[in-house]
């Protein structure tokens, strides 16, 4: 195995724990229900087959699809469309904790980043549940 072979899995290996221990770090309540813990742990492994496949330029299409089949039985199909669509909830809600959290920063909190503004929501959702 050649130097560039070695750097690349030594790469790879580097981006797999990152991502384990920001996902686990960063959203530990996602990995606290069972189903949760299931379709988490398929991600994981769904990202460690692509960055597998990059590394070793391997074709770990069957893998990844296999993965892909496990995520999608395990999940209700939810509405996209329409006046009650899931999409739609997801931005009013957003829209509707950007107010609330903008008394929490002092600056536009569509700026914030995703782990920030995640960690912000995690705070004052704390805050509100010890009142």
């Amino acid at each position: 195995m050649g130097t560039d072979a070695r750097d690349s899995k030594k790469k790879v290996n580097e981006i797999k724990s990152l991502v384990y221990e920001d996902l686990e770090s960063f959203f530990p309540e996602r990995f606290i229900n069972p189903m949760a813990q299931g379709y988490w742990r398929n991600q994981k492994q769904r990202v460690i087959e692509e960055l597998e496949a990059i590394a070793n330029g391997e074709d770990h299409s069957k893998e990844i699809e296999k993965i892909d089949a496990m995520t999608r039985h395990g999940m209700k199909i939810k509405n996209f469309h329409g006046k009650e669509s899931e999409e739609l909830k997801y931005d009013k809600d957003f829209e509707a904790y950007c107010i609330i959290l903008a008394s929490h920063v002092n600056q536009p909190v569509k700026t914030l980043t995703v782990k920030e503004y995640f960690a912000l929501r995690k705070y004052v959702d704390d805050q509100n549940k010890r009142k």
